[in-house]
């Protein structure tokens, strides 16, 4: 492939380039997850291929895939990662390519030592919403019975493997950042319908996940909850509407949606008992609990402004609230780069109490 049909940061800012000799291909955009309505995603041609200039946004990196339409495909569109860029991350809609920009560094803890450990999958049955599956890890020499602090994460599997969960909690064990504790992760199974502020799934949280889980692994501290977009709205329900489950909670660009900010999401279908929570939330004068909280998001997302917004509330109401961004969007390795220090510190916090 010619030189200057890669995609390049140069010092005035990004080109996107994707090969394509005979311009077979139609329409060809730009698919990222960050907030940038000013930035235009369309691709000219150009010899031999399709061409995007950007001024250089502030990021720290750029998640992307290109989509087009081809005449083989009649009304559907492909979606293509560079073939011209070798950084690749997956996430839970697939590869992506995505580009470095300025100083960014990925965390240390990805290439620290971390510990042996072991995993049990189990299933909590007959809660309100059904089968919930989950999945245990401990270190390899904690005994069955030994009481450990236990962190409880929405889209856990996903949280685990595509933001690193259980190896950033190995690599601080390890450096000994954080006692030896436990992660179990929740699969989400019908994720929007559990996670949207049901108050079915709040119960089956605080009434029979947690306690049966903790029955199985021993716990001598309060267990805390991380979640990530709408798992972080659902830990702040869970906890609100069940005071006293979790002693400290982690929400990563929760969907803390409101009208007047978040419009654009009206059509998902259980926006009404969401925002009706999220209103609950911002019109209470006292909090139900006192939970240690934790708010990390995306400085380049549109969830942003309604977590600003959650941090500042829950703070004005007396809780503890620790605040983080990183220069991302709506993404996992976003979540990744928030776990140190935001999550790590918040496990202290709540364990030290």
């Amino acid at each position: 492939m010619p030189p200057d049909l890669r995609t390049e940061v140069t010092a005035a800012g990004v080109v996107f380039r994707l090969a394509d000799p005979g311009h077979d291909l139609r329409d060809l955009h730009l698919c990222h997850d960050l907030d940038l309505p000013e930035l235009p995603r369309r691709l000219d041609p150009v010899p031999g291929g399709w061409e995007l200039h950007w001024p250089r946004p502030d990021v720290g990196r750029i998640e992307y895939q290109f989509t087009a339409s081809h005449p083989t495909l009649a009304d559907d569109r492909v979606y293509l990662v560079d073939p011209a860029n070798p950084l690749r991350v997956e996430g839970a809609f697939g590869a992506h390519s995505w580009l470095p920009l300025g100083n960014y560094r990925e965390p240390g803890w990805l290439a620290a030592p971390g510990i042996e450990a072991h995993r049990v999958a189990a299933t909590i049955r007959a809660t309100p919403v059904g089968e919930v599956d989950t999945l245990t890890w401990s270190p390899a020499d904690a005994d069955v019975d030994e009481p450990l602090p236990m962190l409880f994460a929405h889209d856990g599997a996903e949280l685990d493997r595509f933001a690193g969960l259980t190896q950033c909690i190995g690599a601080a064990i390890g450096s000994g950042r954080v006692s030896r504790m436990r992660v179990t992760v929740l699969l989400p199974g019908d994720r929007n319908a559990r996670y949207a502020a049901s108050a079915a799934y709040a119960q089956a949280v605080a009434e029979h996940i947690v306690p049966e889980t903790l029955r199985q692994h021993p716990s001598n501290c309060p267990p805390v909850m991380v979640g990530p977009s709408l798992g972080g709205l659902a830990a702040l329900h869970a906890e609100w509407t069940h005071p006293g489950t979790f002693g400290g909670l982690a929400l990563l660009s929760g969907s803390f949606f409101i009208p007047a900010l978040d419009g654009q999401e009206s059509d998902f279908p259980y926006w009404g008992r969401l925002v009706d929570f999220v209103a609950s939330v911002h019109a209470a004068t006292e909090p139900p609990s006192r939970p240690q909280v934790a708010i990390g998001w995306g400085t380049a997302e549109e969830n942003r402004h309604n977590n600003a917004l959650m941090a500042g509330h829950l703070h004005d109401l007396g809780l503890q609230v620790e605040r983080a961004t990183a220069r991302d969007g709506h993404n996992f390795t976003c979540w990744r780069d928030l776990l140190d220090p935001l999550l790590l510190d918040l496990l202290g916090r709540t364990w030290s109490r």
